[in-house]
């Protein structure tokens, strides 16, 4: 598993506009930036994940009620402006 499956995941999200997105256990060591156009995204998962930080541009995920990040390698930081 790869950046490039998580690409492809979006990419297939955003063409059938589904609000829920599986990007766990793909060795991802950062949220690729397309992700932040899926504004239609009530759920994400990112679970089992190489991910240490999280960009403000989560917040354009404006629907987003549940994020998974459990089982990551390291503690994620992430510092709202709200």
């Amino acid at each position: 598993m790869s950046y490039q499956e998580a690409l492809n995941r979006i990419n297939k999200a955003k063409e059938s506009n589904a609000t829920k997105l599986d990007l766990s256990e793909l060795n991802l060591e950062s949220i690729p930036i397309e992700l932040f156009e899926l504004t239609q995204l009530t759920t994400l998962y990112l679970q089992s994940n190489q991910i240490n930080s999280i960009p403000d541009s989560l917040a354009n995920l404006q629907n987003l009620a549940t994020l998974y990040l459990h089982f990551t390698s390291t503690p994620v930081r992430y510092r709202s402006k709200f």
